[in-house]
């Protein structure tokens, strides 16, 4: 086992020494020697320079959809409506006759329920009723507020207003005749009914619903409701206006007139939109109704790239080419854009996905610009601008 031990070192050792020898004679070859027995240098640089020269790009972009507009701006006409101030009274409750007394005993009272079912309908309420006996003081309250608490002086008394606020769904009224000990008194109510004074509400609101499309968000500039009320000043009450839930306005409108209310980009949706018109008070005619956008020039894409010293010198030999090319989606739908390069202009107009064009006469060393304006709505998958060799 020692033998082999010292056997092995000095092999190992003479390796070394021969591996370091041949690392120092590779690094002192003249370069093109070196190149040559390793393969390097001139044949790679060759492959990798002719595959620039035959194609470089120069810009390399994915655009996306691009809208087109024909319009600068776009109304949404609303159709006319007449809001009228309809009321109805009708009798909400109705009691058979009744009476109540205070001797020296004490006094009676009498109470009387009723319900209201459509109590947001209800803009006004009375209790009418007769008194052919009446002798003393009456008191009426309703929902415990105390309505009425005085003489009566005549057998058809005035109706009493129910003041809305105390009015509830269940309502109930308490007729007695107040006083002190000594004191007497005696009613006979006939006819005693509650009526109801409703609005109809449709009749004064207005609704009206209409699309936007997405290209008027996107190139949204600004926007305004434009109307005319065929009223009277005097009699009608705040017109409230509402868009997609949200309350635009609430004024009295200009009767006669245009009245004008902006509109902001938050206040529209995408595709379904709802106005609604509410008149509160009176009778107004709503005409010549209409929502304009006024929209931004479209943006279009603009992009730029950059053609240096030695491209641009090729370029002057007549060596190399630019070429363009751009790919649309393929849905066989006609194409057209306009294609502005350094300003110089070109129209696109096909069905085909792929367009391609030499734009050489176009370009400039240095800085260049590449602009697209969509004549059509259209989808560009990607957008190339490339050097070729002229073959």
């Amino acid at each position: 086992m020692a033998d082999v031990k010292h056997t092995g070192r000095p092999a190992a050792a003479l390796v070394g020494v021969l591996t370091i020898l041949i690392v120092f004679y590779i690094l002192f070859l003249p370069q093109d020697t070196r190149e040559e027995l390793f393969g390097e240098g001139n044949i790679t640089d060759a492959d990798e320079e002719t595959t620039q020269l035959k194609e470089e790009q120069l810009l390399l972009t994915k655009i996306g959809s691009l809208s087109y507009l024909e319009e600068e701006k776009i109304d949404h006409y609303i159709p006319g409506a007449y809001l009228e101030e309809k009321r109805e009274s009708k009798v909400l409750a109705e009691f058979d006759t009744f009476t109540i007394s205070r001797g020296l005993l004490g006094g009676d009272t009498k109470k009387k329920i009723f319900i209201i079912s459509d109590l947001h309908k209800i803009s006004k309420a009375v209790l009418s009723f007769q008194a052919p006996i009446r002798e003393g003081m009456l008191k009426i309250t309703i929902n415990q507020e105390v309505i009425f608490e005085d003489e009566i002086t005549t057998s058809l008394p005035r109706p009493l207003v129910l003041p809305k606020e105390y009015l509830k769904r269940n309502n109930e009224l308490i007729f007695e005749v107040p006083g002190g000990f000594l004191e007497q008194g005696e009613f006979r109510l006939d006819d005693v009914k509650v009526i109801g004074t409703s609005i109809e509400e449709e009749k004064m609101t207005a609704a009206h619903r209409f699309t936007i499309l997405y290209t008027e968000i996107e190139n949204f500039q600004n926007a305004y409701l434009e109307f005319r009320i065929a009223c009277n000043q005097r009699e009608v009450g705040p017109l409230e206006i509402e868009l997609n839930n949200i309350i635009i306005s609430t004024t009295t409108p200009a009767c006669n007139n245009v009245n004008r209310i902006d509109i902001f980009e938050e206040d529209l949706n995408t595709k379904r939109n709802e106005i609604k018109f509410n008149l509160e008070e009176g009778t107004a005619r709503l005409e010549a109704a209409k929502i304009r956008i006024n929209l931004k020039e479209p943006k279009g894409f603009t992009d730029f790239f950059t053609i240096d010293e030695t491209q641009w010198a090729a370029i002057e030999d007549e060596d190399q080419l630019i070429i363009l090319d751009m790919e649309f989606i393929d849905d066989s739908k006609r194409k057209r854009t306009e294609v502005s390069i350094n300003g110089i202009r070109d129209i696109i107009d096909q069905r085909e996905p792929h367009f391609t064009r030499d734009i050489t006469n176009y370009v400039k060393a240095g800085n260049n610009y590449i602009q697209v304006l969509p004549l059509t709505d259209i989808t560009i998958v990607e957008l190339e601008v490339r050097t070729e060799d002229k073959s």
